[in-house]
């Protein structure tokens, strides 16, 4: 049996090619916390992300799996890592156990496989596959550098970066990906569009700044939220719309992609949601210019 493991990032789809298998699921936010599923040849199964989940070989014969996974690079956390994260007076104060009297646990780093004791020598075999890293030259062809007055762009191309002020465009320059902002708002403008969000969505890595011109929700939500791979801050500003209005579920819901929101001209407070915080609309920048 594959011990008890989850994966963070990445859901986990598997095609049974020979053998016969038990798959657990616990599902954290589900009556039914515990699903087992009875796997034979041709059967395939689905595990959300960071669903814990366990696989053990219920035949005699070996045990071949297809492994399919949306990531580049697959991390998973099993519960004897999890120990390992924790030093043995730390765990045994967790069960009120004298050191001494916590048994020897294996911590070992590599995955752990437990044989059955009848039959004996069972195997489970694994083929991983994922999906490749897209190329993203061609989406991002600059190299940039911000400084106390400006966001430069090899050389070439800079926009203005104010940071003795509080402005959209330092919340702006700050972030990872621009979406829908700069569009001549105060003669700025961008030499690559940045509203075909899904070719550059994919190419986010985890914990990426994305900024969001409040006018463009709609799109960004419909349009590029479903392409991102990776969780992500948001921040929302340089509009009169409010945020997050009508899209306050993308926060709140258990697979959000959104690890905070930082939002101008807020419609809530940030008590009624950990996740949100409001951001001071700060200086106008074509008055600053001028």
């Amino acid at each position: 049996m594959r011990e008890p493991h989850w994966h963070p990032e990445t859901a986990e789809m598997g095609y049974v090619i020979d053998g016969d298998a038990r798959l657990t699921i616990l599902a954290p936010y589900s009556s039914h916390r515990l699903n087992t599923l009875e796997l034979k040849n041709d059967d395939v199964y689905f595990v959300p992300r960071a669903y814990p989940h366990y696989i053990g070989n219920m035949g005699d014969v070996e045990v071949k799996i297809l492994l399919f996974f949306d990531q580049a690079i697959v991390y998973d956390i099993s519960y004897q890592s999890s120990f390992l994260a924790y030093s043995r007076e730390v765990l045994a104060a967790s069960f009120k156990y004298d050191s001494t009297q916590l048994p020897n646990v294996p911590f070992n780093r590599q995955n752990l496989f437990i044989k059955r004791v009848n039959p004996d020598n069972l195997i489970i075999t694994f083929w991983y596959f994922w999906r490749q890293p897209p190329d993203c030259s061609h989406l991002c062809p600059y190299e940039s550098t911000l400084t106390h007055d400006r966001l430069t762009f090899d050389s070439s191309y800079y926009v203005p970066h104010y940071s003795e002020f509080v402005c959209p465009d330092n919340f702006r320059n700050l972030a990872d990906w621009v979406y829908g902002w700069p569009k001549e708002e105060f003669g700025l403008q961008v030499e690559l569009t940045t509203t075909k969000g899904y070719y550059i969505a994919s190419c986010l890595k985890a914990k990426s700044i994305i900024f969001v011109k409040t006018d463009y929700l709609d799109k960004f939500f419909s349009e590029v939220y479903p392409y991102l791979r990776n969780t992500f801050v948001l921040i929302t500003g340089q509009s009169d719309a409010s945020s997050p209005g009508q899209y306050l579920s993308y926060l709140e819901n258990d697979d959000s992609k959104i690890t905070h929101w930082f939002g101008q001209n807020p419609e809530i407070h940030s008590s009624k949601n950990k996740k949100f915080t409001p951001i001071p609309i700060g200086k106008n920048t074509e008055l600053i210019s001028e």
